[in-house]
This record gives C-alpha cells, sequence and structure tokens, in this order.
C-alpha cells in the first residue's frame, strides 16, 4: 500500500470512518495528515491523497541512525497529535508505506488509512512499526531501536513516554557522534 503519487486513491468499506473523523480529517487542521478527499459509492469509500512533496519512509529507505529516530520521534509526535482531534491513534495504520516525510521541511505526515486490526494495543502497534523501520537500518540503528523495543516490552507507555524516551535517545546519538 505505497501512496507513491498525487491524487492516490484506495477504497475502504463504508463504516471504516465516522462521520466525525471525516469532518475532522477534511478540516485542514490536522497538519501531521497527509492532505485527503472522500467519495462514496455502493457502500464503498474512496480515499484520495494528495502526497506532493512526500515520500514514503519506505521509499526513502532511510538507515542511519540518526535519520531513523529523527523520523520515530517525529512519527510519535504525530501520532500523538491525534488525540488532540478526538482521533483514536489504535485506529491509524502505522507503517513505513503509510508514514510519510518531506525531505526539504524534514516533516513528517501519517496517511490516515483506518487499521483493520482494533485488537492490538498502541505499544503493539508501535512495535510493528519500529520492526518494519528497523529492515535495512545499519547495525548502530538496530541496536538503538531494540532498546526501545525492549523499554517498551517491560512495561505500558504512554506515546508522551515514548516520546521523551526516544528524544532522550536521540540527544544521546547526536551528542556520541553517531552517525
Amino acid at each position: 500500500m505505497e501512496l507513491k503519487e498525487n491524487n492516490y486513491e484506495i477504497e475502504i468499506p463504508e463504516e471504516s470512518i465516522k462521520p466525525f473523523e471525516e469532518k475532522v480529517l477534511l478540516s485542514g487542521l490536522c497538519d501531521f495528515i497527509i492532505p485527503m478527499s472522500f467519495s462514496s459509492y455502493g457502500g464503498k469509500r474512496k480515499i484520495t491523497y494528495e502526497c506532493s512533496g512526500y515520500a514514503s519512509i519506505k521509499e526513502l529507505k532511510i538507515s542511519k541512525v540518526r535519520d531513523v529516530f529523527e523520523i520515530l520521534e517525529k512519527t510519535l509526535i504525530s501520532l500523538n497529535k491525534s488525540t488532540e482531534f478526538l482521533l483514536d491513534p489504535l485506529k491509524i495504520t502505522l507503517t513505513p508505506e503509510t508514514v510519510y516525510y518531506n525531505l526539504k521541511q524534514k516533516d513528517v505526515k501519517i496517511a490516515y488509512i483506518p487499521s483493520e486490526n482494533k485488537s492490538k494495543s498502541l505499544n503493539d502497534s508501535i512495535s510493528f512499526y519500529i520492526d518494519r523501520l528497523s529492515e535495512g537500518v545499519t547495525e548502530e540503528a538496530f541496536k538503538y531501536l531494540a532498546f526501545i523495543k525492549e523499554n517498551m516490552r517491560k512495561g505500558h507507555h504512554s506515546i508522551k513516554e515514548l516520546i521523551t524516551k526516544v528524544g532522550e535517545m536521540r540527544r544521546e546519538i547526536y551528542l556520541c557522534g553517531i552517525e
């Protein structure tokens, strides 16, 4: 599910997005979400994404520890913002294919695609995302990501706590001069 091109479209069941969520997503206030538009027909909902200027994390093949942790921290910040708009972070599909990065602005946005697996916890969702980020990274980046996952495994952490932990590690990586 890669939204490589501008005006990419997907189809989902009509009940996947509630009318309130649609209004919030269309309001333009959710600056952490890839801009989107909706249309409905025959019990299906079509979503069109405006991805210009952004590329999926998978497409960019980020491997350096500094870059990986910058994107991870900004992804978690974006995920945390969803609660400010009464969007359930568990309902957001979090993968390298749905997280987008603008290289010029160093900005992260998420393509809002309703998650099909509602039984997972937020920690499970973030852990899955970290697993996917770990693919193809440097050995150093892999070790740091494994440390974050181990920390998550030891106990339930809020998004804010994870942002703080990732931010601390990002500063450590920077101060130690690790590439």
